[in-house]
């Protein structure tokens, strides 16, 4: 899921979960035990997918601030020029004030 794209620098769990599964099958539980190893790795497989999602939603939330981040300086950009637009206009009035007033003195 997305590993090209993960910039977190967090450490795939997989491979701990994986580790952690060995040694829970590798342990003798007893009979009439709460737990025994069917238990403990349906756990360890729900953090997994857990996991799974966070970084998932890490990443896509990664994208999503890049795509605003150009969002943000398109819109900076595109008020820059409103703004020069805004300067011209102001000295195209008052040019055509001088004008106007020049035509009738």
């Amino acid at each position: 899921m997305g590993r090209n794209n993960d910039h977190s620098g967090v450490p795939y769990t997989c491979p701990l979960i994986n580790e952690v599964i060995s040694a829970v099958k590798s342990v003798e539980w007893p009979e009439n035990s709460y737990w025994d190893a069917t238990r403990v790795i349906e756990i360890l497989e729900q953090i997994r997918t857990h996991n799974e999602k966070l970084r998932q939603f890490g990443i896509d939330t990664y994208i999503e601030r890049d795509e605003y981040s150009y969002k943000v300086d398109d819109l900076e950009r595109e008020i820059d020029q409103l703004k020069e637009t805004i300067e011209q206009l102001k000295q195209d009035v008052i040019n055509a004030e001088h004008q106007y007033e020049e035509s009738y003195n």
